[in-house]
């Protein structure tokens, strides 16, 4: 039975903890109020997930606290005691790391952890039922207590193999099918390929064509040995042409270079010869040369950078000008606005003085209100008077009263006088400093014209200064340019320049010569024999084309050696198999025919399981009928396996059995409904005895309400220890709860989960 329950963080619980005992323990609560999340926290302590995470109508992060205030982890424990033993079962989960942490411990000791699915087995081992199984018999959804009865009849049969596991038989003998059909095809093939392999090899002689092979292999020694020598002979002659081919390629490359180097000399004396510098050609040097043509660069180098400098020079002169003659407008153009300058000096004073004024008429106005709230106090005390001035505590009587309160009202009505013309005063003083304020920033923009006027001045008369300086500059630059000629020194540079490349071509010209001489001696000592290399290139061809020969005649016995084995060894491998095959298909007819026994087996298992299961549920529901039903309108209760279909039936009175979903009322078809799952719970998990019920009244008037609370009560817990209940029903409550808790979240909704213990 389930101890106790921890929820931390869990839906709509903070922090609360449940105690539960045996008998009836109700949790009540109107809808929302977070009574179906503690069987989810249950349900997801015991296996690590619940019905609405596996349907995927929430994730795993809906589970965490989300309002009234966001959570990012959540924990949950559950007692169990099972067998005598106490079972502690601890799961924590987070937003980003879903189920991180999972144990469970006996009596303290630690028997799994932290992988979730380890402690999910040892829960089932401990139970004694998995997942699918407590949900549909020891969890009943909300309005789901009579699930079985609104299935319809073919789908009542899946659902309890679900429940029996018997699913996995018919999974497993639809499996076997498939195999022995799978089988039954392989061996019509294998039967197919050795009959077509068995004609094929029929006449085949194996000897015979090993001595063919043979007689081929001798032939194919005989022409390598032929090819081997020939490739000798062919490999020595091709060595002697080699080297006569070169020592020609030699002479053929001395002759062209001869003609190169000819032709370039005789290219460079002609240039030389033509260009009028011949003499000076023949008799400078290039260092001579050289040093004459640095100096000339020099100097036009230094004309460029005269030129260059005047262009800036002049750049500059215009510039200068075009920003005096900008600044000279702009100079005019201010001096212009500021001929009649305001003085803002007296401006200032006369706001300092109109404000004092101001400040003068404030507190007179002040003082004067103070006079008339203290007149005013006196008439409040006046009127509460009654023998007593309350100023002087001299006697007053009702005339004086009234001589007083009239002048008091008179001096008020003075006081609000005088405050009326000190706001005229005033008003008029704030329109002269307003006049004067608009006059000050007239004054403050054309003194700031006046400073911009004064660096305008100092500005033009900067760059005229040094405007004078660059005009100078600039005559200066065309002097020194007027003294200079520019295209006569270009002209040397470039007559030097062509008579520096002269002087080396001629240089090369005589280092050419000296090469021509060199060749020509090279030339003369290679000996060249074409009519021998002609004879050799002959012989080469000949062989080469014997060789060819051979080699065709090799390659193709070699094939024909090759195609040959090929075919031996596939007839010898064909033998091969075929034995094999022989052998392959003997087992297989075994096996199929093992299969066949194998699948009568599990069919005849499995009628046998749901006959013995059946026959055990019935006397349990016999048993527990006579228990909860407390009437005589039907005397037994029995499941009934009807062709592909389970029909759940009571005995009425006449002795007639009748469909528990469509002849008796809804209180007894509750009843049955009870009955069956109380019986499932107990055959399938006898050591746990527990069965939850979220909102079994669905559907139910009062009166069968009242009757399944009192069953739960009073009947339900004989053959059960423990019965968990949620309902919204406070009628249910009250019939059937022994230990009772109360649900509240506060208006809206909105806040979190108040579990209080009525009793």
């Amino acid at each position: 039975m389930i101890r106790r329950v921890l929820l931390k963080s869990w839906r709509t619980h903070l922090n609360n903890e449940l105690e539960f005992h045996e008998g009836v323990n109700c949790l009540l609560g109107s809808m929302g109020s977070g009574k179906t999340s503690v069987l989810e926290a249950i349900c997801f302590a015991l296996y690590g997930k619940t019905p609405s995470l596996s349907s995927k109508k929430l994730n795993l992060g809906d589970m965490i606290m989300q309002f009234p205030t966001r959570k990012h982890e959540a924990e949950i424990k559950v007692w169990l005691e099972v067998d005598g033993k106490t079972y502690e079962i601890t799961r924590k989960l987070s937003s980003s790391k879903g189920t991180y942490h999972s144990e469970i411990r006996e009596n303290g000791r630690l028997l799994a952890a932290p992988q979730t699915q380890e402690v999910t087995k040892v829960v089932e081992k401990i139970i004694g039922i998995d997942y699918d199984t407590f949900v549909q018999i020891v969890y009943g959804e909300q309005n789901r207590m009579d699930l079985f009865l609104s299935l319809r009849p073919g789908e009542r049969k899946k659902r309890m193999d679900e429940i029996l596991k018997l699913e996995r038989i018919e999974k497993a003998r639809a499996n076997l099918t498939t195999l022995i059909n799978s089988l039954q095809r392989e061996v019509g093939g294998k039967e197919s390929i050795l009959t077509q392999w068995k004609a094929e090899l029929d006449g085949v002689d194996v000897d015979a064509i090993r001595r063919e092979i043979e007689e081929k292999e001798r032939e194919l020694e005989a022409l390598e040995n032929e090819i081997n020598s020939l490739s000798a002979r062919l490999s020595e002659k091709e060595n002697l042409l080699m080297k006569l081919k070169a020592r020609r390629r030699e002479a053929e490359a001395i002759r062209h270079e001869i003609a190169l180097v000819r032709g370039k000399v005789e290219n460079i004396m002609a240039e030389i010869e033509s260009s009028g510098l011949k003499e000076r050609v023949e008799s400078s040097s290039t260092e001579e040369i050289s040093k004459e043509l640095e100096s000339h660069r020099n100097g036009l180098a230094e004309i460029y950078e005269l030129e260059k400098e005047l262009e800036r020079a002049s750049s500059t002169v215009s510039m200068l000008k075009k920003e005096i003659e900008k600044d000279s407008n702009e100079l005019r153009r201010l001096l212009a606005e500021i001929k009649n300058e305001p003085s803002l000096e007296e401006i200032e004073k006369n706001i300092t003085e109109l404000e004092i004024k101001d400040k003068e008429l404030l507190e007179k106005i002040s003082k004067l209100k103070a006079m008339i709230e203290k007149e005013k106090e006196t008439l409040e005390a006046l009127k509460d008077a009654e023998s007593s001035c309350p100023v002087c505590e001299a006697k007053l009587t009702e005339e004086k009263k009234a001589e007083i309160t009239r002048k008091k009202e008179v001096r008020i009505e003075e006081c609000k006088s005088k405050i009326g013309n000190l706001n005229v005063e005033r008003k008029n003083i704030l329109e002269k400093m307003n006049e004067l304020k608009t006059m000050r920033m007239e004054a403050i923009k054309v003194r700031s014209k006046k400073d911009a006027a004064n660096r305008l001045s100092v500005r033009i008369n900067e760059n005229e200064q040094l405007l004078k300086k660059m005009d100078e500059k600039v005559r200066e630059l065309q002097n020194k340019l007027a003294k200079t000629d520019k295209s006569e020194l270009e002209e040397k540079i470039k007559t030097l320049e062509k008579l520096l490349d002269l002087v080396k071509k001629r240089y090369e010209a005589l280092s050419l010569q000296k090469r021509m001489k060199e060749l020509s001696k090279q030339l003369s000592e290679l000996d060249v024999d074409d009519l021998a290399i002609e004879s050799l290139e002959k012989e080469v061809i000949e062989l080469t084309s014997r060789k060819a020969q051979i080699t065709g005649r090799v390659e193709g016995l070699k094939l024909t050696i090759q195609e040959k084995k090929n075919r031996l060894q596939e007839i010898e491998e064909r033998l091969k198999r075929l034995k094999e095959i022989e052998k392959e298909l003997e087992e297989l007819k075994l096996t199929r025919s093992m299969l066949i026994k194998l699948q009568d087996v599990l069919v005849k298992s499995q009628v046998e399981i749901r006959e013995e299961f059946i026959a055990a549920l019935n006397y349990q529901m016999s048993r527990m009928w006579e228990v909860i039903y407390p009437y005589e309108d039907y005397q037994d209760i029995r499941l009934f396996v009807e062709g592909d279909s389970y029909t759940l039936k009571l005995l009425n009175a006449e002795g007639v059995w009748v469909d528990a979903d469509t002849f008796v009322s809804g209180g007894e078809r509750m009843t049955a409904a009870l009955t069956l799952r109380l019986s499932l719970a107990n055959l399938l998990a006898p050591s746990f005895r527990v069965i939850i019920l979220d909102e079994p009244t669905h559907n139910l008037d009062c009166k069968a309400v009242e009757e399944l609370g009192r069953t739960l009560r009073e009947k339900a817990i004989e053959v059960l220890r423990q019965v968990i209940l949620i309902t919204h029903d406070e009628l249910l409550a009250e019939t059937a709860a022994e230990h009772l808790y109360k649900f509240e979240r506060g208006e809206g909704k909105k806040d979190i989960t108040k579990a209080i213990k009525v009793y």
